[in-house]
């Protein structure tokens, strides 16, 4: 019985940092396609708005160093939710801000926010699925893949139908909050 306990906990967990990485994927790659609005919203030409790229992976790599040392203080799981929340808030000032530096500041925070999730996430699989890590791991960076796949066609959908962009970073934003609040009450392996 015990058995099957812990084997139902490791498949929602897989579930549930599967769904993440989706979201991550979704809420990471909309910008590429917006740019042209995002600089338009902002007043910026393109070529200064694509800064914003340079501002995410600036982010992404500060969120890395910061997720290497905090998780020798805090849960992998706490910084999943951390860097979900991060995302899902910076997805939901992106579209809408009109004043380029917000865009920017927000950029970094995205990709600090990424750069928790990478580091945490990967943490979590080595200690819940050391007997099968690769392929746990191989499966779950394919559905960030998903995410990247699913978002210009989800951003294409959505301004046909409302032409409005801020509706696909919802839905990423939504996807990520059900991602936390799934995974806050799970019991998940920690660094001993």
């Amino acid at each position: 019985m015990q058995q099957r306990s812990i084997l139902t906990s490791r498949r929602l967990l897989f579930f549930t940092l599967y769904l993440t990485y989706i979201a991550t994927g979704i809420m990471s790659i909309l910008t590429g396609p917006t740019l042209p609005l995002l600089a338009q919203h902002t007043h910026v030409s393109t070529a200064i708005a694509g800064w914003i790229f340079t501002a995410s992976a600036s982010g992404f790599a500060l969120g890395v160093l910061l997720a290497s040392v905090l998780t020798r203080r805090v849960q992998p799981k706490s910084l999943v939710m951390a860097g979900l929340v991060l995302m899902a808030l910076t997805a939901m000032i992106t579209p809408w801000t009109r004043l380029f530096t917000v865009l920017l500041v927000s950029q970094l925070f995205k990709g600090i926010g990424f750069g928790f999730l990478d580091v945490s996430i990967n943490i979590l699989m080595t200690l819940a699925f050391q007997d099968t890590l690769s392929e746990a791991l191989n499966s779950l960076h394919s559905s960030y893949g998903i995410g990247a796949l699913v978002a210009p066609a989800l951003l294409s959908l959505i301004l046909e139908l409302t032409h409005e962009p801020g509706w696909a970073y919802l839905v990423g934003t939504i996807l990520a909050t059900f991602c936390v609040l799934l995974l806050a009450p799970q019991r998940t392996p920690s660094i001993a």
